[in-house]
């Protein structure tokens, strides 16, 4: 059965949002590292064979890295949106085969530096080079990392479905609900940001703090740092002194 269109729109929204913030990063954080190891790699008194397992070494450590991030950014986006559909195991499954068709590609470049490498040093045997059975060593070990990683999500989108079957959770994702708080803090708040049309989460976003900065001020779990504080009154366009402590 296929999702409904509106479901379907806000799920390749928050998805793409996710990839954003991930390529983002890779770009900002994890391509320059690699380069940077690579590079002095080259510097080092090392054989060909022996470049071969230092680059394999680089290359699953930074893979394993890749996916953890790349996983959290989706984890985070269903988190703060509230998203059942993320959760969903057909999603996680065809995100599963995203990842890994990445991990697929990086593993085949790898494999031509390392040829490409052997080729110039012209009399390294192909015995001294990682076999095929490596490469796919490689890939199993970061496929049993994508899959403990997605368990988790699939654990959570399981008892989001459970308890949304219950009727414990609205139709509404979480951070887009309407505060149901009661207190000073609700008193003030929650009227501004029914003017504003703000969930929780773009108030957080307004006032630039973490999601769960301004959900449990709200909620009255926590009491937030004075800077904290001074941004979310800011983002309301209330003294300080006006939100309750």
């Amino acid at each position: 059965m296929k999702a409904p269109a509106s479901g379907r729109v806000e799920y390749e929204a928050l998805f793409e949002l996710a990839e954003s913030k991930f390529h983002a990063w890779h770009q900002k954080k994890l391509r320059p590292e690699r380069e940077r190891r690579m590079s002095e790699l080259r510097t080092h008194n090392l054989t060909t064979s022996g470049r071969a397992v230092a680059v394999m070494r680089i290359y699953r450590e930074l893979l394993e890295r890749e996916v953890r991030k790349r996983i959290g950014f989706y984890a985070a986006v269903a988190r703060e949106s509230g998203s059942s559909e993320m959760l969903s195991k057909r999603r996680l499954d065809e995100f599963r085969e995203l990842v890994m068709t990445r991990v697929g590609h990086a593993t085949r470049v790898l494999k031509d530096h390392i040829m490409q490498d052997a080729l110039a040093a012209g009399d390294v045997p192909l015995l001294a080079l990682p076999n095929e059975r490596q490469y796919v060593s490689l890939k199993a070990v970061i496929l049993d990392v994508v899959n403990d990683e997605l368990r988790v999500l699939a654990a959570e989108g399981t008892l989001a479905s459970r308890s949304k079957e219950r009727g414990v959770v609205s139709e509404e994702p979480a951070a887009r609900r309407a505060p149901k708080v009661v207190g000073a803090r609700a008193t003030i708040v929650a009227p501004i940001l029914d003017s504003k049309g703000w969930s929780i989460f773009e108030w957080a976003t307004n006032a630039s703090v973490d999601f769960h900065t301004a959900s449990d001020y709200l909620k009255g779990r926590t009491k937030p740092h004075p800077s904290s504080r001074k941004k979310l009154a800011e983002a309301l366009g209330v003294k300080v002194e006006d939100l309750p402590v």
